[in-house]
């Protein structure tokens, strides 16, 4: 009984140490200054509904930080960003609020050399785009369909062992948007988005945790160290 409660005793130590505490990782980039970077294409996604894309040609410097896991912050001054969503009809909340349903997947690629290497990429289930006055943003979360996977260029930042894992989330911040007549409005009859244009900003963060393997093979030496002290 006495050395059951000394194994249990050990693989709760394992648990409770750094190598099986989640960490976490943000990344962002600043709005490019190529300008109206961020479209809508007004039913492009099918009837009432938006489909939104983002000029591959913007240059991003896209910023990895992680501190929390280790490597500190990286820099992909020659990064871009792909975006396949769909913007559905927005529902009036009331008092010029409304909200929209977006669904889709986006990537962050580093384009060094004209290559394309993912750093980081997205799948949207359920995401939310807000429009209130100008101000426009798109909203997600693991909570409501957002989950991230690491490209080759994140997954050489980790340490062995480490991977992604919720929570996770994004903020499209959208700026400087305008429909296709050059005006403020971006809401047709029904809610139906008219085709626009804006630049954006994002930034995002995600908890990193050791890999199933890794916390397999920490319950393996817990128990054979807690075998030898016996």
């Amino acid at each position: 009984m006495f050395a059951r409660r000394r194994t249990v005793a050990a693989l709760a130590g394992l648990f409770a140490g750094p190598a099986a505490l989640a960490g976490v990782i943000t990344f962002s980039f600043a709005p490019p200054p190529l300008g109206a970077t961020m479209t809508n294409i007004a039913n492009a996604g099918g009837v009432d509904t938006g489909l939104l894309v983002f000029n591959q040609n913007a240059v991003l410097n896209f910023t990895v930080d992680g501190t929390n896991e280790g490597f500190g912050v990286v820099n992909f001054p020659n990064a871009r960003l792909a975006v396949t969503m769909t913007l559905a009809p927005a529902v009036d909340m009331g008092g010029g609020f409304f909200r929209a349903p977006v669904a889709g997947n986006f990537a962050i690629y580093d384009f060094t050399g004209n290559v394309r290497t993912d750093i980081i990429s997205g799948t949207v289930s359920a995401g939310t785009f807000i429009h209130f006055g100008s101000t426009n943003v798109i909203l997600l979360n693991n909570n409501t369909g957002l989950s991230y996977s690491a490209g080759p260029r994140l997954t050489a930042l980790l340490a062995p062992g480490r991977t992604l894992d919720n929570a996770q989330d994004g903020t499209f911040a959208l700026s400087n948007v305008t429909n296709v007549m050059g005006g403020p409005e971006i809401i047709g009859p029904g809610g139906a988005f008219q085709t626009f244009f804006g630049n954006t900003a994002f930034t995002g963060s995600t908890n990193v945790v050791p890999t199933p393997g890794a916390i397999a093979l920490g319950l393996l030496g817990g128990i054979a160290a807690t075998r030898r002290r016996r």
